[in-house]
């Protein structure tokens, strides 16, 4: 991890100092589900469409120890997409500097768009400054926060597109995420290491959009306006067009991408596919109009265009006047909206100067898609129709609401749900003779004809002799069989199967028809020998309508049709549960509520749902003893996209909230996954291991169960849900770690008995039983499962230091002080905070950060720098919830071991003190003494006064061996001295 930190910090400092505006070109990227595909991002700077990655792959890492990174591109025009890619965690090192996304082109009305995404923690692109058209997309990546913590109305340009829509998310919940910018001056980040960069807070040129590497115009990373000879200018130069809005190109360049050119006083010359809005097109050059525009459309000197398919329907674009003929023959590959389509398109022409020739268009309900048309000028002389209509199979009307005059004859046949009297109706108000009019359905009118017995012959008075019947039924599929009709010639028999999802099983041949889909009649041809069919890629659990018809090729009056049938397909797994929620209710308590699937495919009896407990990792939270986490509004749930003002019932908006996200998902879907499956089994994947826990939690109804998923289809099988199948190896390359499964059989779920503070995963599957499945197995008709992030309140009191000491260094003038960390903090500690107090002084210090990084190499902290003196100590923890409370003191004495210190007047007083006391005590035994010794006899020395000698005689001394000596005598006195 910190190789990966490291990498991080290198790619953000690449492009101020090493990226210059010289441009390498791509064209639209497609990275699905093969990492190697990823070289194909290899030296682009500039993505000239859009970019889809899809690595739906938990063992496959971006980092580690493929280290994926491509710090040259810094502009995609269109559109950015991260769809189901596990193994990604941030966008900062893939993508450090892609500055500009434009927009040109959007997936519905967003431009960055990042979907269920399992392990993405943080978008991470901190060079992105600009997007210029479309908002952003956040939905369903249960670990992504830095959403809030983003001031996104510095990047989104077009306020209409604000705020993000953020659906099920981390970060969409208050308190789940720590988002922490204390480092970054404006306090707005996408990450604790990306700090949001402002165009405000860098010296650009006026034309750069996004990051630059100095204050000229050569040193944007990306244009505002457009690019050309590696530098931004505000126009392209004289003689020059724009291109895409963003770079300059010659006329020649121009013309050979099949473009046009235009002059608009706005903005100069441009290349543009299709001339704007009043504006039109004069050869290769787009002229403004003289007036309302008029679009004349030639086909390049041909005198017919013939239409088979949509990419040459787009021909017809804004054409007002055609000179020359339309063939149309639309039969197949059209999409359920080819009605609004066609209408698009053929609503603006208004004359047709040739004929119109419609045939074989099985999709064409209505003539009324030409909404404006008016005239259809053919020429009788030169054998040229003004209208031809044949076997178009649905077709039911004509003009309903206009008059069309035509010119030239009229062909009308074989269009069996065309009924007499509208080809009629249509004959008077084009203005053609009376004669012609009542000879309509003769063979005599050579200008018109129309025969009764191929217009409108499909119709509910012909007899119902075909019995009809279902022999198989599954959830995606009916086979259907039909006994065959009779007549001579077997070869000219045909049969024409019509079918249909419906609500109510009364319906009559042409209800509601159209043969586009989106419940309307689809029909399938077959030969005189097929009388079965197997119906494919049909909805589960939905009632189906069908009813067949058989027709004699040149006898339209043998024909014959069946009753209309109905049949209900088997249920199959159902949606992903709608809107889940997680509510902490305490800090060791999660209730998380969802909705109902939106397809249900069946009954739905039950849910299961599986819960992970996301392991923090340390990596991710750096010290910071001062700040607390960043706490940012909730984003306020968007209205319509393109910031249409929704005046409606909160439940309006609800609906159509629910149906723009569908939508929106089916988009995403349908892109990712057209053309098939995208397994590849020959792209080889790295392997590497899921970082990701399970708990065991015991509450109410639990039920063991069999682990991960029954696929019962195979890779070659062409009913596979690609979306399916690929949610269901990913589920069970995770479910390896799951201990329990959760069954119940309501929309809400308690956990009790969850660790504090502590985010958990939490994976919802909608179920529904089958009377033909074993109990055991019941869980089989399990849909895919939707993901929710939750995290349990904080514990104010799993922070507290548990135990503190403290020693004076006897080298230094300093102390080490130990504690033990909280045993169970909140999420994890990032940080400690040491404070101390000099108790002479009374003053507390600031305290003193102490990763925990270094508590972790120590045990503790080395406080230095002290004064002789008692000290007090303290600590308290920085967890990812708060800011703990501090510790009992300690306390510890500091002394210099190198100097004596003077003793201090205590010490003097005790000395003098004690001094007395012993002299005292000294002269005391020596006065007891001296008195002693004055009182002991001595042995006397007896001599005679002279005063005396005459009277007294010598006395010798008496024999006594022990005498003391009390006093002097009188030399005269003969009595002994007291004792």
């Amino acid at each position: 991890m910190a190789g990966r930190i490291f990498l991080i910090v290198i790619l953000a400092s690449l492009p101020i100092g090493s990226l210059s505006l010289e441009e390498r070109v791509c064209s639209s990227r497609e990275i699905k589900n093969c990492p190697q595909e990823l070289e194909r991002l290899r030296n682009c700077t500039v993505i000239e469409g859009s970019l889809l990655i899809y690595i739906n792959n938990p063992n496959f890492y971006f980092n580690e120890p493929h280290n994926y990174s491509f710090p040259e591109l810094r502009e995609i025009t269109d559109y950015l997409i991260l769809y189901r890619t596990p193994g990604l965690r941030s966008l900062a090192q893939l993508f450090p500097n892609l500055a500009v996304i434009r927009g040109r082109e959007l997936l519905g009305d967003y431009a960055l768009l990042i979907h269920e995404n399992q392990n993405l923690e943080d978008i991470g692109l901190s060079g992105l400054t600009e997007i210029q058209r479309g908002g952003v997309y956040l939905k369903l990546n249960p670990q992504l926060c830095y959403i809030r913590s983003v001031d996104w109305s510095e990047i989104v340009k077009l306020k209409s597109y604000l705020p993000p829509r953020s659906i099920g998310n981390k970060d969409d919940k208050d308190g789940l995420c720590l988002s922490d910018c204390n480092n970054c001056s404006g306090r707005d980040c996408w990450s604790v290491r990306q700090c949001q960069k402002k165009l405000s807070d860098r010296k650009c040129h006026s034309e750069c959009a996004g990051d630059c590497n100095g204050n000229t115009a050569a040193d944007c990373l990306a244009c505002r306006h457009v690019y050309h000879g590696g530098s931004c200018l505000e126009r392209c130069p004289r003689g020059l067009l724009k291109y895409l809005d963003r770079r300059c190109v010659d006329e020649s360049f121009c013309f050979n991408m099949s473009q046009l050119k235009v002059n608009r006083s706005s903005s100069g010359l441009e290349c543009v596919k299709d001339c704007p809005a009043e504006y039109e097109k004069n050869g290769s050059v787009c002229t403004p109009c003289d007036g309302p525009c008029k679009k004349v459309c030639v086909f390049d000197g041909t005198e017919k265009l013939e239409i088979e398919s949509t990419q040459k329907l787009a021909r017809l674009k804004g054409c007002t006047i055609v000179n020359g003929s339309l063939d149309i023959t639309l039969s197949r590959g059209v999409s359920e909206n080819f009605t609004q389509e066609l209408k698009s398109i053929l609503g603006s022409i208004e004359v047709i100067n040739g004929g119109l020739s419609i045939r074989r268009c099985f999709p064409l309900v209505s003539l009324d898609v030409f909404s404006k048309l008016r005239e259809i000028n053919g020429d009788k002389a030169k054998d040229l129709r003004g209208l031809y209509i044949v076997d178009n199979e649905n077709l039911q009307a004509l003009w309903s609401n206009q008059t069309v005059i035509i010119k030239g004859s009229m062909l009308i046949n074989g269009n069996h749900k065309l009924c007499n009297d509208k080809i009629v109706t249509m004959v008077i108000n084009a203005g053609r003779l009376e004669t012609e009019i009542n000879d309509i359905n003769t063979n005599s009118n050579t200008s018109i004809s129309a025969p009764k017995e191929t217009n409108g012959d499909q119709v509910s008075c012909m007899p119902a002799s075909i019995g009809v019947n279902t022999t198989h039924v599954e959830s995606n599929s009916i086979q259907v069989s039909w006994s065959p009709i009779s007549y001579f010639d077997h070869r000219r028999i045909m049969y024409v199967l019509f079918y249909r999802k419906t609500d109510r099983s009364n319906l009559t041949y042409f209800d509601d028809f159209s043969a586009c889909g989106g419940g309307q009649w689809i029909s399938v041809d077959f030969t005189p020998d097929e009388t079965t069919h197997v119906i494919q890629g049909l909805q589960p659990y939905t009632l189906y309508a069908f009813y067949v018809r058989g027709s004699v090729r040149g006898n339209n009056t043998a024909g014959e049709v069946s009753n209309i049938s109905y049949v209900l397909t088997k249920p199959d797994s159902p949606s992903l549960p709608e809107k889940p929620q997680v509510a902490s209710l305490a800090n060791n308590s999660l209730n998380v509520s969802w909705e109902k699937p939106a397809r249900e495919n069946g009954i739905v009896a039950f849910y299961v749902i599986k819960v992970y407990k996301q392991d923090y990792r340390r990596n991710n939270y750096e010290a910071d003893c001062y700040g607390s986490s960043t706490k940012r509004d909730p984003i306020p749930t968007p209205g319509p996209p393109g910031g249409e003002k929704a005046e409606c019932r909160a439940d309006t908006k609800k609906d159509f909230d629910t149906e723009h996200d569908i939508q929106l998902e089916d988009a995403v879907v349908n892109l990712v996954f057209r053309g098939g499956p995208i397994d590849k089994p020959s792209c080889p994947i790295a392997n590497g291991g899921a970082n990701t826990t399970s708990i065991n939690i015991t509450a109410g109804n639990t039920t063991g169960g069999r682990e991960g998923f029954r696929n019962t289809t195979t890779p070659n099988d062409p009913n596979v849900d690609p979306d399916r199948s690929e949610v269901t190896k990913y589920v069970q390359a995770q479910d390896k770690d799951l201990l329990y499964k959760f069954i119940v059989n309501t929309t809400f779920r308690l956990f009790t008995d969850m660790s504090h503070f502590t985010a958990y995963t939490f994976q919802i599957r909608a179920c529904h039983t089958s009377d033909n499945l074993d109990p055991q197995h019941k869980e089989d008709n399990c849909g895919d499962p939707t993901m929710i992030g939750g995290q349990t309140d904080m514990d104010a009191d799993a922070d507290v230091i548990p135990r503190l000491w403290a020693k004076r260094n006897e080298s230094a003038m300093a102390v080490t002080v130990w504690w033990d960390a909280p045993p169970k903090p909140n999420g994890l500690v990032r940080a400690f905070q040491i404070q101390f107090m000099k108790i002479s002084d009374g003053k507390e210090v600031k305290p003193t950060c102490v990763s925990y990084q270094d508590y972790a190499a120590r045990g503790g902290h080395v406080v230095e720098g002290l004064q002789v003196g008692n000290y007090s100590f303290h600590v308290r923890a920085l967890s990812l919830a708060q800011i703990g409370p501090w510790s009992d003191w300690v306390y510890e004495v500091v002394v210099d071991t190198n100097v004596h210190p003077p003793f201090p007047l205590d010490a003097v007083i005790g000395a003098v003190v004690s001094a007395v006391v012993v002299i005292a005590i000294v002269v005391a035994v020596a006065v007891w003494y001296i008195r002693k010794k004055s009182q002991t006899p001595k042995n006397p020395d007896f001599s005679i006064n002279p005063a005396y000698a005459c009277k007294c005689q010598r006395v010798r001394s008496p024999p006594w061996t022990r005498l003391t000596f009390a006093a002097e005598l009188n030399p005269c006195s003969l009595v002994p001295p007291l004792l």
